[in-house]
């Protein structure tokens, strides 16, 4: 190294009015990269050495850097070099290695170099997986990734997005900063088969060793003297082009590359030095340890896109006129936006195929598409993991998603570890989805692996008894009537679980299994209706189990059904004439039963009439069917008394809040003192300690809340508000909405309440504002129910509450032109 090299350096590198300093300090530098080991005395010349820790100097080839060391030269063997200084640790001096500056694209060629398969459709969609690709393949600092794994089912359209990042790259090279565009693109293909109208083809791959890519790469580049090469001095020239040129290497299909080989490349690979960048494809990734590295899974296209690609795929094989819009709908919806899949389908119908035969064609698991997009994949598991390949026909059973838990209880594997490894080695291979906690499967993998069921049909058998097993252990504690038989009830569990409900019942349905149906109806029935809020989902379930419990004379399923689902229905459209002659028929039925069974459910159905009789008005029938369910309780078992007696109190209690509300101006005092009186019964009757709105039981809050409704009638405001706010919380953590209305229209009227007992203006507004709050968000509620439930009683709430925001409105409007 010359010492005039030095001074040059340093003169770019020092400010002006320190250049007189730059001889000695390069006679400094010298000496120490030479062996003598200077000492430096003078404090300016060692600012500037000790400087150069924070600045280093960058020659042309060179960077040279001043480091302390805690020791002596001996504790530091890779120093090129010393300096003493009279205090202080003693400074190493390193020199490293510079690569040559890159050069201009624009003074070395003026088109990428590439030899990329030609485009024969247009590109369609996608753009959102380009501009992440794009960002991906951004020079440092701007990505730090130097490879990208695109990862997906076969046939997703894996390697038609690389090639159209790369073909964009090539066409608008001249365009690209100098620092974003790519020297060359060497694109080296793995596949071993392709997918055509004929069948399954076996194709020549572009690369099986590493010996092949570096092979592509001179060829793209043109470098005769990389291949002409040995191994080793390959390797070397290999890298020095790729260090010194931003090159970008597109492996494509690197499943089908044998182990001993794919070790090779991914040693290659990882050592591939900065400015080039590479993209891998893959259906899995399970044998790849590339996946450290950025991964970008591909899933099928959206139902416009692939709409689009229909169309465009039809129009490129001169079919599009023979296509009707009906077709097109039906092909982008059966394909679910696999491009292969489309590609495949079009191709067919141009081959002569009627459209609606090849329609039919992608539903059937045995179909050359089906066996090439998911046979290898899993015939991989099959022969390895039986968990996994169990975990996988579990989930072919549901077209819902589903989680690791319910999947796990289905296949029956216990073990949570091997169900998650499990579950993990599916989604490398690119057969499942993981979405939150919770997996699914593409159509016509389910369509694949339902074939398969097929084929082991007593596996499918202990696969579906599973699936069975766990829904019934689910739906216990919903059995009718549940408010005799169990302690406490929200609806977390149906909100989370009925989905599975709803596939086992269509599932029994069509096998026609009545008992599992009328299993499952109560808690499902449930969700239907409170959780879901679907009456046409509602109405069928309730004609389908009606019919199957009649023809099979399932007494207490047919009781259930009129008692509860069916009068939910017509109870909130308001036939209560038809309810009434239900509830009749259900008080005949009862007599069929054992007698404490009969007792149970007459008392359950009186009950329930005497809802139905205060809805409608008739408020005097209510009460005696009240007294008659009295009188029924003392024939229940023990344990069951004290809930049934409070369940009919609470009602007895409504009967006298409606009364009141309803009644003449005379009457409602006194009919609030008696609802007040009825609901305390109640909660007597219910022989629980615990009461406080903090820690009550979710059963009792329907309780504590009509007693807090009947004392705020009253003018009795002290711990109303407490008792509110514990509800919604209960409501909020159970996911009963409709009560959330109720409770949110109470809370409404007691801020209005509280700003008309209130002297002081600014207390007035806090209580009208939240007030204001509230009604707003009941509001919204209502309206979410009212909609889901065609005419209901959440209607009339919602009307209710859209008066106590004009009201509220009203009032502060008032407030502030008087103040």
């Amino acid at each position: 190294m010359m010492t005039s090299n030095i001074e040059i350096a340093l003169r770019d590198a020092l400010p002006i009015d320190l250049h007189p300093h730059i001889p000695a300090l390069a006679r400094v530098l010298t000496d120490a990269l030479t062996g003598k080991t200077p000492t430096v005395i003078d404090g300016t010349l060692l600012q500037l050495v000790e400087d150069l820790q924070d600045t280093p100097l960058i020659l042309e080839n060179q960077r040279i850097s001043v480091q302390a060391t805690t020791g002596d030269q001996t504790t530091a063997p890779h120093a090129q070099g010393f300096i003493y200084r009279p205090t202080g640790p003693v400074l190493q001096v390193f020199v490293e290695s510079q690569p040559p500056p890159f050069p201009p694209f624009q003074q070395r060629q003026e088109q990428l170099l590439e030899y990329l398969p030609q485009r024969i459709r247009p590109f369609v969609g996608r753009e959102g997986d380009l501009a992440e690709l794009e960002l991906a393949m951004k020079p440092y600092p701007a990505s730090p990734h130097h490879m990208i794994t695109i990862k997906g089912v076969a046939g997703v359209g894996k390697t038609e997005l690389v090639l159209e990042f790369a073909r964009r790259h090539a066409e608008q090279y001249c365009s690209l900063p100098d620092n974003e565009r790519f020297y060359a693109v060497v694109f080296a293909s793995a596949k071993l088969k392709q997918l055509t109208t004929g069948g399954i083809v076996l194709v020549p791959p572009d690369v099986e060793t590493l010996q092949d890519l570096y092979r592509e790469l001179a060829q793209t580049i043109q470098r005769l003297d990389i291949l002409k090469a040995s191994g080793c001095e390959q390797r070397g020239l290999v890298l020095d082009v790729l260090r010194s040129h931003r090159v970008l290497i597109i492996l494509d299909n690197l499943d089908t590359i044998r182990d001993e080989h794919l070790a090779e490349l991914h040693t290659f690979l990882k050592d591939v030095p900065a400015p080039t960048k590479i993209i891998l494809t893959t259906r899995h990734t399970d044998r790849h340890e590339l996946v450290t590295f950025r991964q970008l899974d591909i899933q099928p296209m959206p139902g416009e896109e692939a709409r689009k690609l229909v169309e465009v795929e039809a129009q490129n094989q001169g079919i599009f006129q023979r296509l009707s819009s009906l077709n097109i709908e039906k092909l982008a919806w059966c394909t679910r936006g696999l491009p292969l899949a489309i590609v495949w389908s079009i191709g067919l119908i141009a081959d002569g195929r009627p459209a609606d035969r090849v329609i039919r064609r992608l539903d059937q698991g045995h179909s050359d598409l089906v066996r090439f997009c998911f046979e290898e994949s899993v015939e991989r598991i099959q022969t390895g993991q039986n968990e996994a390949y169990c975990l996988l026909l579990a989930l072919a059973l549901f077209e819902v998603s589903v989680s690791r838990q319910v999947l796990g209880n289905v296949a029956g594997i216990e073990d949570e570890d091997t169900r998650d490894a499990s579950l993990s080695q599916l989604k490398r291979l690119s057969l499942i989805n993981q979405e939150n906690d919770e997996f699914t499967m593409l159509p016509l993998t389910r369509t694949y692996i339902q074939g398969k069921l097929e084929e082991n049909l007593k596996l499918k058998q202990e696969l579906v008894e599973g699936w069975v097993r766990y829904c019934t252990t689910l739906v216990v504690p919903y059995r009718i009537p549940r408010w005799l038989k169990e302690p406490d009830l929200d609806f977390t569990t149906i909100k989370e679980q009925g989905k599975y409900l709803a596939e086992l019942a269509n599932w029994a349905h069509q096998e026609n299994r009545f008992e599992v149906f009328l299993t499952t109806l109560p808690a499902l029935s449930m969700y239907y209706f409170d959780v879901v809020g679907d009456w046409t989902l509602l109405e069928n379930l309730i004609q389908v189990g009606l019919s199957y419990a009649e023809l099979h004379s399932r007494v207490e399923s047919t009781i259930y059904i009129k008692t509860h689902p069916l009068r939910w229905l017509q109870g909130a459209r308001q036939q209560f004439a038809e309810i009434c002659s239900n509830l009749d028929d259900a008080l005949q039925l009862v007599e069929l039963l054992p007698a404490i069974d009969a007792v149970i459910w007459r008392c359950d159905v009186l009950r329930h009439y005497a809802v139905t009789l205060r809805h409608s008005g008739a408020y005097q029938l209510a009460e005696e069917r009240c007294a008659e369910a009295l009188q029924e309780v003392h024939g229940l078992p023990g344990e069951y008394q004290s809930r049934a007696r409070a369940g009919i109190l609470l009602e007895l209690g409504k009967v006298a809040r409606d009364r009141a509300e309803w009644g003449d101006a005379s009457e409602r005092a006194n009919q609030w003192q008696v609802a007040e009186q009825e609901f305390r019964r109640a909660l007597q009757a219910y022989d629980c300690d615990d009461t406080s709105p903090e820690t009550a039981p979710n059963s009792l809050w329907w309780i504590l809340i009509e007693l807090a409704y009947a004392q705020q009638q009253q003018g009795i405001l002290d711990s109303v508000d407490e008792i509110y706010q514990g509800a919604r919380k209960g409501c909020e953590e159970s996911g009963d909405r409709s009560q959330m209305t109720k409770i949110l229209h109470r809370q409404v009227e007691l801020e209005v309440q509280r700003s008309e007992f209130e002297v002081d203006l600014r207390r007035k507004q806090e209580h009208l504002k939240r007030g204001r709050i509230y009604a707003q968000e009941g509001l919204q509620f209502a309206r979410k129910w009212a909609q889901a439930y065609e005419q209901t009683m959440l209607e009339k709430r919602k009307e209710e509450i859209e008066r106590c925001i004009e009201e509220i409105e009203g009032m502060m409007a008032q407030m502030a032109s008087e103040h």
